[in-house]
């Protein structure tokens, strides 16, 4: 008998975590289990305005998405953040639910002139490009 399969789904409801879904080699579940960024939040806490501007990107979330676009192989911020939309292992990785949007690209975090000098402490988007020329010397290839 020929089956069929209701592809609308007006709905979706999860009992459990995201991280159930995510299975245990996957590159993102391995890293998570070593990855300690509890010291990031007071690094760039001064970077931080309290009582103006909107407010900012979750520090260790944003850092957690640029380290998934390493790992990935996914080198631009806008695909990143496309990605990051529809993927349950970036989501969880990065604390997002299936319920929360993602910020705009990570500009700010790419570009620190973009949002004025000393607004991004300058070792942590050196550290990203660092991590880049150090993949690219082990002769692994970066998707365009």
């Amino acid at each position: 008998m020929l089956g069929s399969k209701e592809r609308r789904q007006l709905e979706f409801f999860v009992c459990g975590s995201l991280r159930d879904l995510v299975p245990d080699d996957h590159i993102l579940a391995r890293v998570d289990r070593v990855l300690d960024l509890s010291w990031l939040r007071g690094e760039v806490a001064e970077a931080y305005a309290a009582d103006m501007g909107r407010p900012g990107i979750d520090p260790e979330a944003a850092l957690r998405l640029m380290f998934a676009g390493f790992l990935l192989g996914i080198v631009h911020d806008r695909r990143l953040m496309r990605e990051a939309q529809v993927n349950l292992a970036i989501r969880w990785f990065t604390g997002y639910g299936l319920h929360e949007r993602f910020a705009g690209p990570l500009v700010a975090h790419a570009h620190p002139a973009a949002v004025g000098p000393g607004a991004v402490p300058a070792h942590l988007p050196a550290h990203r490009q660092g991590l880049l020329r150090r993949r690219d010397r082990q002769g692994r290839s970066r998707a365009r």
